[in-house]
């Protein structure tokens, strides 16, 4: 029973037959992968799922879907995301791949009401787990010391500034001590940053991604057309991007669009879930990676997910 005790440190959703309640209980972890073994999986085959780090929770990935569950939208106290492997034709009505991580917000109900007014001011930490937690009770949860990622910020100055007109509000960012969010690791050492950018064209949302340096790795921006004053839309796309505004992961200086690895553009997709959950306001993502990027930069742009979503989704 001692070595049974050991290795019950994970926790996994197994679901029951039609009509039986999902249930979550105590496994013992798989071993860990062995030190310089290549991460690289072939096709079909599951990620290493050893001790979770940054690096075989997302060496071997070229994307992910982050959904927002039903428990983060509305006047509900938690902000909960599942965490699935990419799937770029994701839409309403369709089955997500596996659940691999679950990401939820330490902070509550009462102070996101304030987004509407300042969207991403608020204090917060977004902690991220190995496993599939979104249908289990707080209880079967493990606490955040097992995260093994962490997206905090302090309280900075919203996003937006409402300065009042004669036919409704003009909305413009702050330019100063705007929202960010830095990644951290289950030891604490920061491994990458997402900062709100403000330019002289303020109503085209951007974030650089940094490492943990502070050298600006990728920049985030939709593409703009008037001049690269105004958010271009795409529609006709597979799926949940018949209507999106793709983020593109982009050069830090050249601001030119990067590919995956399957040579689609690197990206940030906002997926549109329908009518019938757009009234909930749950929101999903698809991440497409660029090519060459680290594991430490991929843990961040999921924190970049994570502001975008507080900055220009959430107060909607």
């Amino acid at each position: 029973m001692g070595a049974q005790k050991e290795g019950l440190e994970m926790m996994e959703v197994i679901a029951g037959a039609p009509g039986q309640e999902v249930m979550c209980h105590p496994t013992a972890p798989p071993p860990p992968v062995k030190e310089g073994e290549h991460m690289m999986e072939a096709p079909g085959q599951k990620v290493p799922m050893g001790q979770p780090t940054i690096e075989n929770m997302f060496g071997p990935r070229e994307g992910i879907l982050v959904k927002q569950t039903m428990k983060g939208c509305c006047c509900d106290f938690r902000n909960e995301f599942s965490i699935h492997e990419y799937d770029r034709a994701y839409s309403e009505g369709s089955n997500p791949s596996e659940e691999i991580m679950f990401a939820k917000e330490t902070t509550g109900c009462c102070i996101r009401n304030f987004s509407y007014f300042a969207p991403a001011f608020r204090a917060t930490t977004f902690a991220v787990w190995q496993g599939a937690f979104s249908t289990c009770k707080d209880a079967e949860r493990p606490g955040i010391d097992k995260a093994f990622l962490t997206h905090s910020k302090k309280t900075t100055l919203g996003v937006f500034c409402r300065i009042p007109a004669k036919d409704g509000d003009i909305i413009i960012p702050c330019c100063c001590c705007l929202p960010y969010l830095e990644t951290k690791d289950a030891s604490g050492r920061l491994v990458g940053k997402t900062q709100y950018i403000c330019d002289m064209y303020l109503c085209v949302p951007k974030f650089d991604i940094q490492d943990a340096n502070g050298a600006s790795q990728y920049r985030l921006r939709p593409d703009t057309c008037c001049a690269g004053c105004c958010i271009l839309c795409k529609c006709g796309g597979p799926g949940g991007r018949c209507l999106h505004v793709p983020y593109y992961i982009r050069d830090p200086v050249s601001f030119e669009k990067l590919k995956s690895k399957t040579g689609e553009d690197a990206a940030i997709d906002d997926l549109w879930e329908g009518v019938k959950k757009a009234c909930c306001n749950r929101n999903n993502y698809a991440v497409a990676f660029p090519q060459g990027i680290t594991p430490e930069m991929k843990a961040t742009i999921l924190g970049a997910v994570f502001l975008l979503e507080m900055a220009e989704y959430e107060q909607e």
